[in-house]
């Protein structure tokens, strides 16, 4: 029909393994499909950022405040979890219709299409980075 679909999952810090294996099957078992991940941080000055507060885990929670860094302990060790994470964001852009419907763009455009698919997995898969050492597990 052309309708072109978008899919926003959010990521629990509480994701262990099995709860990362679930998302990518399921994410794998969609049609051609763009989407996105993020991580649960509620907003500064909401009720549920409140309640998150006595858990936050940072000196500075404003510099990671961006819904793909963790504000709180994560289940997995925090490399671990962002391993993990940054493998379901590329699993994701596997799933876009240009991919999975195996449209040849021009060469110049799929190797810069690649490019950024590898440069943006490797910044998500090495988010935890952006945190004290002590917390990288």
């Amino acid at each position: 029909m052309g309708i072109a679909v978008h899919a926003a999952f959010m990521v629990m810090p509480e994701y262990g393994a099995a709860e990362f294996d679930r998302l990518r099957e399921y994410v794998r078992g969609m049609p051609p499909v763009q989407c996105s991940f993020t991580v649960c941080t509620p907003s500064p000055g909401t009720p549920d950022y409140e309640a998150l507060r006595p858990r936050i885990w940072v000196d500075n929670p404003e510099d990671l405040h961006d819904c793909m860094h963790p504000l709180t302990p994560t289940a997995l060790p925090l490399r671990e979890f962002a391993r993990r994470y940054g493998e379901q964001v590329v699993e994701g852009i596997r799933r876009g219709p240009l991919r999975t419907e195996r449209r040849l763009p021009r060469l110049p455009d799929l190797a810069r299409a690649l490019w950024a698919e590898r440069l943006y997995g490797r910044a998500f898969r090495n988010l935890y980075r952006d945190y004290p050492r002590e917390l990288w597990g």
